[in-house]
């Protein structure tokens, strides 16, 4: 029976336990929703008030309201009451307003649709939460995030993704900028620059490299540019055996590549002393296509053509791209002043130039000679009298015979030191090179051991190839 009794009163006391929390809960819901209301209208009220205040003045002065004191506003207030209390009439505040306001508002004008409200949203964070914003800000349109986006693409080498976002921005800053990616894209400059573009305030102060180079190296006819490079006044420039001409359609490629190939020349003043670079010359699009009939007569040429797979000497053109390394410029310069390649060439390649034209040997190049592989001499006076006759390097061969090797019979034949297998020397004599080792019945020759910067284009150049030149 007692059991009974306090099993009945423990239910009642659990029920009525439950009673006054249930209402406690719904007491302090009813209270904090109410309350937050008051704060949020008297948030919202703040805006609308400053909005006036800052038509007149330019300034707002915001209230340290609880809402505004929080470390995270409120979520989904945005969206509960901007009805209720007209938010969307807040959705053409210019962004100078919207810079005023406390981060905690940013972030409700963001929510609610604001473009450059989403701008500023984006640059308090970093990384795939800031492209986030940016990419909503630019597809409601805010011109800021459309030029920081922009500037994002052009960093990360998407010219073209820049200049569609900036194309659609009505703003001389945007023009300006507009116009530099287009001389990226290498467009015509003719285009460009537009007496528009011209008039614009800041251009002086923005393209004052660029417009001088159009104005100093831009030629879009072939007939001028024959006219310009026949003329009496640019020989007066030109004090040098070799003077390098560099041509291009892009202006910034053109002047990097101008900085590297100086960089080349008067680093290693002692072998490239014969180069000079009197001009570069900016030119209207497909570069390569324009020049491929054009005379050669006025000295070498530097072709700067987009996307060149690789770097690569062809008579009196090299052709490069804006990637091309100082390195390889200074590999592909030593070509012109006679050096061959000293690396296995490709079929296309050897098939040109591994041929023997005049009998038993061929010189290819200061430093290169390629033989016969079944050479041989009736004795070694023979053999001394041929090494003297090919190799460019035989006078600083001290024992010309200890590079001659008997066979038999008498016969003697050119002892090759293969530089895979044999110790290192600082010996000159002749050693195996590699340039047309797809013909089995050729020998390439060199006249060192150690591999050269026309093995490898990051080696250095050897002193004694100075003495070949």
């Amino acid at each position: 029976m007692k059991s009974e009794m306090f099993d009945v009163t423990s239910k009642r006391l659990s029920f009525l336990l439950f009673t006054v929390i249930s209402v406690v809960f719904l007491f302090c819901l009813y209270w904090f929703r109410f309350h937050q209301v008051d704060i949020w209208q008297e948030l919202v009220e703040d805006v609308h008030r400053q909005k006036l205040a800052f038509a007149n003045t330019q300034s707002a002065q915001w209230k340290a309201t609880p809402w505004l004191t929080r470390q995270t506003p409120v979520s989904g207030f945005a969206d509960s009451y901007q009805k209720e209390y007209d938010l969307s009439s807040l959705l053409n505040t210019p962004i100078s307003f919207i810079q005023t306001m406390p981060d905690p508002l940013v972030m409700m004008m963001a929510k609610i649709g604001h473009a450059d409200a989403q701008y500023l949203y984006a640059n308090t964070f970093t990384g795939q939460q800031k492209k986030y914003w940016l990419e909503k800000a630019i597809e409601l349109g805010s011109p800021q995030a459309k030029l920081a986006q922009a500037k994002n693409a052009e960093k990360a080498g998407d010219l073209q993704r820049a200049y569609h976002l900036v194309s659609t921005v009505n703003s001389a800053q945007a023009k300006l900028y507009q116009a530099k990616l287009k001389l990226k894209l290498g467009k015509d400059p003719k285009t460009v620059f537009t007496d528009e573009l011209i008039a614009l305030a800041d251009f002086q102060a923005q393209f004052s490299q660029e417009y001088f180079s159009y104005q100093a190296h831009y030629h879009n006819n072939l007939q001028l540019l024959d006219e310009y490079l026949n003329s009496d006044s640019l020989e007066q420039h030109t004090k040098c055996d070799k003077p390098l001409y560099i041509f291009g359609q892009n202006i910034y490629q053109l002047n990097k590549a101008h900085e590297t190939l100086k960089a080349v020349l008067t680093s290693h003043p002692e072998i490239f002393s014969s180069f000079c670079l009197p001009k570069i010359i900016w030119l209207t699009q497909g570069v390569k296509e324009q020049l491929k009939w054009h005379s050669e007569d006025y000295g070498y040429r530097i072709v700067i053509n987009a996307h060149q797979p690789r770097a690569y000497v062809r008579g009196h053109s090299m052709y490069i791209d804006d990637t091309t390394s100082y390195n390889v410029i200074r590999h592909e310069l030593a070509h012109w002043l006679g050096f061959e390649d000293e690396y296995s060439l490709s079929s296309h390649i050897a098939n040109n130039v591994c041929q023997l034209n005049k009998g038993s040997f061929e010189v290819l190049g200061h430093n290169l000679v390629i033989v016969d592989s079944k050479l041989s001499f009736e004795s070694l006076a023979s053999g001394i009298e041929f090494i003297e006759a090919a190799f460019p390097w035989a006078a600083f061969i001290d024992n010309k015979s200890n590079w001659l090797a008997p066979v038999g019979k008498g016969k003697f034949k050119l002892f090759i030191l293969n530089t895979d297998t044999q110790n290192d020397t600082s010996t000159i004599g002749l050693y195996q090179a590699k340039t047309c080792d797809r013909y089995p019945e050729l020998q390439s020759i060199k006249p060192i051991y150690f591999p050269s910067f026309m093995f490898q284009h990051d080696n250095a150049i050897p002193d004694f190839y100075l003495e070949l030149i």
